[in-house]
């Protein structure tokens, strides 16, 4: 008898331990979505990240909570070392803590290995109820270009100290400086793949993420793709306004789009450019392109009048829309159609009237502005060479 008094009277510590743990000390509970913030190293970018994580916890606690969200954090804290933390909100305190989940030691960030155990390791500690994910990538980024590609690009023109000054320009540019530490597009949609995963949404808070190929190699193992087809600033996203925005179920992206472009409108460098790219819409518009690209050659006497979008020589950068209606010029039914497609792809967008380079130290005029670029009519050797590579150019000159 004395044995069971004993029990009940631990059970009923625990109960009331429980009780006050749940309403009165910690985070709310989770229901539908994990958002994984994930930040490879990318050395000068550190500082900016921390910045944009203490904006994401101001987001959270200004909205009283995370609305049914977790998000989860992997951050590397210089190239050896990296850690998997829970952004949690007390109710009590009112402010945002670090639950610290994993450690790592020598994370082989270019891998598609690597992103499966990233993964992994997240669905281990953060599977949400519904079953949704979202994710955002935050260091610097290069398109589609592989890492390969980039270093003997670099290499090949002398570009190191370009690099560096860019760097010092204050603007981003997946992954870090060097091939070890740069993740190749196809490297994360497998990586992805192997974990099963596929996100509501992956957001690039990095340069030059907006381009088709990119979104056609994602399609995969995302619905959205929100990124700039542009540099962007060292500041990245300005998440004290975006958090609540994107934090939705439902997100209005037109309305985040635009209260991005009004940030950046007030920037001391007031350039931004950002999009939002139904990638499931993606295959209907390599369709149309596959067409376009079996009866239209672009006439060399326009490539003059192509919209940059970038500061490099030769461009590796076009507007994606720009590029299609010149191509299509003598065929305006086929324009119409792939015009009414690329609405359909690219759901909500916006820019300032200029975009920044930091390769030229210029600010460049949009004329004409699609939220997509294409690397398609680059006479850069090593466009030429590499794009043949990407799953796009195969679909749409038909070896895919």
């Amino acid at each position: 008898m004395r044995n069971i008094l004993r029990l009940l009277f631990a059970l009923s510590i625990l109960v009331m331990t429980s009780c006050h743990h749940q309403n009165d000390t910690e985070e709310e509970r989770y229901t539908e979505r994990t958002i994984l913030l994930y930040f490879p190293w990318a050395g000068n970018l550190y500082a900016n990240i921390q910045t944009n994580i203490s904006d994401i916890e101001y987001a959270i606690t200004k909205a009283g909570g995370l609305n049914g969200s977790r998000v989860m954090v992997w951050i590397s804290k210089n190239e050896k070392e990296a850690s998997l933390y829970e952004i949690i909100y007390s109710k009590r305190d009112l402010s945002c803590k670090h639950d610290t989940v994993e450690r790592y030691t020598n994370p082989l960030l270019n891998t598609s290995e690597h992103i499966r155990s990233v993964w992994h390791d997240v669905q281990k500690y953060a599977r949400p109820d519904g079953g949704h994910y979202g994710m955002i990538i935050g260091c610097h980024g290069m398109g589609w270009i592989r890492s390969a590609d980039w270093d003997k690009y670099m290499s090949k023109k002398k570009m190191v100290k370009r690099i560096i000054d860019a760097e010092e320009a204050e603007t981003r540019w997946f992954g870090g400086n060097g091939k070890t530490l740069q993740t190749d597009i196809e490297s994360l949609s497998d990586g992805m793949r192997a974990a099963g995963i596929h996100t509501d949404f992956i957001q690039f808070d990095d340069c030059y993420m907006a381009n088709i190929e990119t979104a056609y190699s994602l399609s995969s193992v995302t619905d959205y793709l929100i990124a700039s087809p542009v540099e962007m600033m060292t500041y990245g996203m300005p998440y004290k306004q975006l958090w609540t925005i994107l934090d939705k179920e439902a997100p209005s992206f037109q309305s985040y789009i635009d209260t991005f472009i009004d940030f950046y409108s007030k920037y001391s460098t007031p350039c931004g450019s950002l999009s939002v790219t139904d990638c499931r819409e993606t295959e209907a518009l390599a369709t149309l392109m596959h067409e376009a690209h079996s009866t239209h050659t672009l006439a060399p006497e326009h490539q003059d009048g192509l919209q940059v979008m970038d500061g490099l020589t030769p461009t590796l950068f076009y507007d994606f829309g720009n590029y299609t209606r010149i191509l299509c010029e003598t065929d305006k039914e086929l324009w119409q159609r792939i015009s009414k497609q690329l609405d359909k792809t690219v759901v909500a967008k916006g820019t300032t009237p200029t975009f920044y380079s930091a390769y030229n130290k210029r600010q460049e005029k949009i004329k004409e502005y699609s939220g997509l670029t294409t690397s398609e009519p680059s006479t850069s050797e090593m466009i030429i060479e590499a794009l043949p590579h990407t799953a796009w150019w195969q679909r749409v000159h038909g070896t895919k």
